[in-house]
């Protein structure tokens, strides 16, 4: 597995992780984890959370989902 994706998965699995426990698990320096994280995944930290800067295409769907549901559930509601 190539470093970007062990630094993903790791994010993905703990989004409170630490550059440095990344580092030290991937067996890389904390520059590259850096660099990594913030410029080829897009990352960014707000409030001790890793999030993504810009929406991938699997969270658009997932949003879109989740909008269809409660459009659905809130039209079963204004209807009863």
């Amino acid at each position: 597995m190539a470093h970007r994706e062990k630094v993903d998965c790791m994010i993905r699995a703990n989004r409170r992780v630490k550059e440095k426990e990344i580092a030290n698990a991937a067996g890389i320096s904390n520059e590259r984890v850096h660099h990594i994280v913030t410029t080829v995944l897009g990352y960014r930290k707000v409030s001790a959370h890793w999030v993504p800067r810009q929406l991938i295409v699997e969270m658009k769907a997932q949003r879109k989902d989740m909008c269809s549901q409660l459009l659905e559930l809130s039209t079963v509601f204004i209807l009863a």
